[in-house]
């Protein structure tokens, strides 16, 4: 082990290696020439000395020369070297110190973001557009499907931030499509109508709007100026005492056992009443970027509401809670011009017009997710029972198999079910020529018929009624009949509405 040398000439202080022998040594500062010897001391020594005794005298050993002492540093850098030194020292202390002041800066940052951050998403929802705020500290965004902070907030961490969002949870992509229950009012037939006679009942002005609700039972018109909701009862064969205000302007409207649902003019927001009082229940906002372009539900539900964007986006919304169901809202892709449900709201039909080209398909739903089925069919209605599909020429099964084809001699029929499906009854719908040749002129011919027989008749055809005057046209169009002739089997009541939307006539039937 080394010990410290003193030398004898300059008193200078400095470490010799230990060594058996002796040796020379220089001394690093005057160089003189020095003999250093280890030698074994006369007594032990105590815990913690040396075992050795270090003697050094003047003068080198015969015939050994002392190796050169080191090379002195010149006096400019023995002066820089304390600067170097302080230097280190300085740098050390400076980035503990900008550390430390990282660390700080980054938990007060966090302690505001927790204590002091608004909540953007509440801000935002109060807003009619899109579904997204520019309110609020910078890095955050109010938007549901993001990942979320302290109140719902999406937070995107920026350079600063101190901590590392969850990841988003995954689209849910499957779903229940279950009916929710009503109360389906009875229905029988009115009393103080004469079978022999039909009786003509005015609307408060044009109608923009219809829906079939009750189970059957109700027929709701839309009158858009003045904006008023009118009922009318099938049981009584006229108009309920009770109306309800509306905003002015063309609505869509869906009706179920007991709620009617009409959109909002102006607005992305549908509005939910009851029926037949029309109270106002619950008004919240289509969950679609695009908002609705078609609603339908069941008439002998009361939800879920199907609800389709101009680009084919559905979604199913809760009535109740005003929200959609998690897993229906997808893109798939459909026609929305035209929306229909079947009574028991388990299967939609969708098109877009009424043309020979114009074909619906069929939307429900098949192990937890929406299935689209394309049956070629144009002009398409759901049965009451959801098991048919009538439609321009044809009778399908809901698997697309044919019930029924075009009877001989027919240019062009239409099938439309009846509002129930009590009795299986449906009419049909063709071009005649009514009056006498030679002033003749186009005219509709309408049937009540039952079950599968497309050429045999319940009752004699009307022909040439003024109330259904271009109802279908030339070139196999037609407008929504479905919103226009009303069979309704338990009430034994033809209700037909004109192409004018303004007054409705309504006829007894022996059935």
């Amino acid at each position: 082990m080394p010990l410290d040398a003193t030398c004898p000439k300059c008193s200078h202080p400095f470490p010799v290696t230990e060594a058996r022998h002796a040796f020379t040594v220089a001394c690093p500062r005057c160089e003189a020439e020095l003999t250093a010897e280890f030698k074994k001391p006369a007594t032990p020594p105590e815990a913690g000395q040396a075992p050795y005794e270090l003697l050094v005298r003047p003068g080198a050993l015969p015939g050994t020369t002392a190796p050169p002492p080191p090379p002195r540093k010149k006096k400019d850098e023995d002066e820089d070297e304390p600067k170097r030194k302080g230097g280190s020292a300085m740098v050390v202390l400076l980035s503990g110190g900008l550390g430390l002041l990282f660390v700080l800066g980054g938990l007060g940052i966090t302690g505001w973001y927790l204590f002091t951050q608004v909540d953007v998403e509440t801000a935002s929802s109060s807003r009619s557009g899109s579904g997204s705020s520019s309110n609020g500290p910078k890095g955050v965004i109010s938007n549901p499907k993001g990942n979320t902070g302290p109140k719902g907030n999406t937070v995107i961490p920026g350079p600063s931030d101190p901590f590392t969002p969850t990841p988003p949870r995954p689209k849910r992509e499957t779903f229940d499509l279950r009916p929710v229950g009503g109360t389906v009012p009875p229905i029988s037939p009115p009393a103080n109508l004469d079978p022999t006679f039909a009786e003509t009942v005015l609307l408060p002005g044009k109608a923009d709007a219809v829906a079939v609700g009750g189970g059957g039972r109700y027929l709701v018109f839309h009158i858009a100026r003045p904006g008023r909701l009118v009922l009318f009862d099938a049981n009584t064969g006229g108009f309920g005492p009770d109306t309800a205000s509306t905003e002015d302007g063309d609505v869509m409207m869906a009706a179920g056992a007991n709620k009617l649902v009409t959109t909002v003019p102006g607005s992305r927001k549908l509005r939910v009443y009851s029926l037949p009082d029309f109270q106002r229940q619950n008004e919240f906002d289509v969950p679609l970027f695009h908002g609705a372009r078609g609603i339908a539900m069941g008439s002998r539900t009361n939800g879920p509401l199907l609800v389709v964007d101009p680009f084919g986006e559905v979604a199913l919304m809760d009535l109740a809670a005003g929200r959609p169901i998690d897993g229906s809202n997808q893109k798939i892709g459909i026609p929305q011009n035209q929306i229909r449900a079947a009574a028991d709201g388990k299967m939609f039909l969708a098109g877009n017009g009424y043309g020979n080209n114009d074909k619906f398909v069929i939307v429900d739903e098949a192990q937890k997710r929406w299935q689209v089925k394309t049956p070629d069919v144009a002009a398409g209605y759901p049965s009451a029972d959801g098991k048919l599909l009538y439609g321009k020429d044809q009778i399908l099964t809901h698997q697309g198999g044919t019930v029924a084809g075009k009877p001989a001699g027919l240019a062009h029929v239409w099938y439309v079910p009846a509002v129930t499906a009590t009795g299986n009854y449906f009419l049909r719908v063709n071009e005649v020529k009514v009056g006498t040749p030679p002033r003749t002129k186009d005219g509709v011919s309408i049937a009540v018929h039952k079950d599968r027989r497309v050429d045999t008749p319940v009752l004699t055809a009307w022909e040439g009624l003024p109330e259904a005057e271009g109802l279908v046209r030339g070139w196999g169009e037609s407008e929504p009949l479905d919103r226009h002739l009303f069979l309704i089997p338990e009430a034994k009541l033809l209700v037909i509405l004109n192409r004018d939307k303004t007054k409705l006539v309504v006829r007894k039937l022996a059935i």
